[in-house]
């Protein structure tokens, strides 16, 4: 199963791997569609739980009604942060940072800043909400 978010230049693909009784295992990766750029990164595996899922979605759908926020989102594992910078009517900057490992104790992310059209936002945020739903309580 996976979610994609489509932006101007960059194409952010959430997938699951396996949903177990408490999480759902998944990558996140940035994927260039520019030309002149090529790139496709992968974070390391990490867990979503059914309430991470819908904390994600509400911090979509809060950020872009209050034009953004510098705070990221981010989720116990740390396997990435979600950051939209400022939102409106017809656009939203989002930054996104995968952890893509770990070197001497420190995390290493790699990442973009995107422009995304705030319709795509908010679908992508409903996603996530429809995604949750496969995903089991946990205690």
């Amino acid at each position: 199963m996976s979610l994609t978010l489509d932006t101007y230049g960059v194409l952010v693909e959430l997938q699951i791997a396996t949903v177990t009784e408490t999480a759902a295992d998944c990558v996140l990766l940035l994927k260039s569609k520019l030309s002149n750029v090529a790139f496709d990164i992968s974070s390391v595996p990490f867990f979503l739980t059914k309430r991470d899922f819908e904390k994600w979605a509400i911090f979509i759908e809060n950020r872009i009604a209050s034009a953004g926020c510098a705070d990221p989102f981010v989720t116990y594992g740390l396997g990435f942060q979600f950051t939209i910078l400022d939102a409106d009517d017809f656009e939203s900057s989002i930054v996104v940072l995968l952890n893509v490992g770990m070197a001497e104790d420190n995390r290493i992310y790699c990442g973009s800043e995107i422009r995304v059209l705030t319709e795509n936002l908010a679908t992508f945020a409903h996603g996530l909400q429809a995604i949750s739903e496969f995903v089991p309580e946990s205690d």
